[in-house]
Formats: structure tokens, C-alpha cells, sequence
């Protein structure tokens, strides 16, 4: 575990000489009118790219994380690819378009006999606008970022997986390393 992360760590600074930047941290989302599906994610942007306005993603989540961390909650994994787009990169308030791509899966725990009927996965399609906000103070360092989406894949539970429902609202607090 001690000499992965030390080659990770390694693999990061190699790349950090300002042609690649990276950022990583906690991403808490909120279905509408459903669960909290909370995790992490990491972005990383190349100044051969748009000169950084365009960045790569991956985030992980679960509502291990949220709704489901005290309760009876059934437990949903989230894992999705993203590609965003963001304006004003010299201003403290920038606001991003994204594209989010992945999957959704459920865990119906010790009833998955009784909902064996039901679908277990689901693919994530998502198209989610916000704005990322330079915390002061910070060296611009720590990122703040609100945003809304879209699943164009949802479902009723009967008809595609009852657990990813079409609006949510996302914060997402992230570190520059």
C-alpha cells in the first residue's frame, strides 16, 4: 500500500510541471427528491490543451457516503467520466460546462431475492453546467463548485434502475496538488 501510493506520488509530480495540472477532492451530490450520493473525484488538464480550460475527470460515489450511511437506504455506486469546459480562467468565478458519462449500480443487500425482478445497473449519461469559485486566501489552491444536471438515462425502478433520477445538485470542494 506504502510503495503504491509512493509511485503515485512520484507519477503526480512528474506530470505537475505546469503543462499538467491536477485536482482532487469531495463531491457531495444530491438527487432530487431522492438520495445523497456522496465521493471523490480527480480532474486533470494539460496546457497543451486550451491552455487548461479543458479538463478530463473521474469521480467515484456512493450513498454509502450519504443517504444510506445510518439508515436502511439501499446502497448505490456511482462511477463516471467527465469532460468540462470552463470560461473566464483568470477570474475568481469561472463558470464549466460538463459532459458526464458512467454507470450506476445498486445493491439490494440481504432482499435481493425479493427484488430480483428488479435492474441492478444502469448507464449515466449527464449534462451538468456550474461555476468553480477560487477560494481567497487560499494561493488559488481550494475550489468551490455548484452545479446542476441532467441524466438523460433514468429510471422508475421498473423501467431502468429506480435509484438515478433526472435533477440533481452537486458540491464539489477540490485541492490543486
Amino acid at each position: 500500500m506504502l510503495l503504491s501510493f509512493a509511485f503515485f506520488a512520484t507519477f503526480i509530480q512528474g506530470f505537475s510541471q505546469k503543462q499538467y495540472e491536477f485536482n482532487g477532492g469531495l463531491k457531495l451530490k444530491k438527487y432530487v427528491g431522492f438520495y445523497w450520493t456522496n465521493g471523490l473525484s480527480l480532474n486533470v488538464s494539460s496546457s497543451k490543451i486550451s491552455n487548461h480550460s479543458i479538463q478530463l475527470g473521474f469521480s467515484v460515489s456512493s450513498s454509502l457516503l450519504g443517504s444510506a450511511m445510518a439508515s436502511n437506504a439501499l446502497s448505490t455506486f456511482e462511477t463516471e467520466f467527465s469532460v468540462s469546459k470552463f470560461f473566464r480562467m483568470n477570474k475568481r468565478v469561472q463558470p464549466f460546462l460538463k459532459l458526464n458519462v458512467g454507470a450506476a449500480f445498486v445493491s439490494y443487500g440481504e432482499d435481493a431475492e425479493l427484488f430480483s425482478s428488479l435492474p441492478t445497473s444502469s448507464k449515466l449519461c449527464s449534462f451538468e453546467p456550474g461555476i468553480s469559485i477560487v477560494v481567497p486566501k487560499t494561493n488559488n489552491q481550494l475550489l468551490l463548485q455548484l452545479s446542476g444536471g441532467y441524466n438523460v438515462f433514468y429510471g422508475d425502478g421498473y423501467t431502468g434502475l429506480g435509484t438515478v433520477y433526472p435533477i440533481y445538485g452537486l458540491v464539489g470542494i477540490n485541492y490543486k496538488f
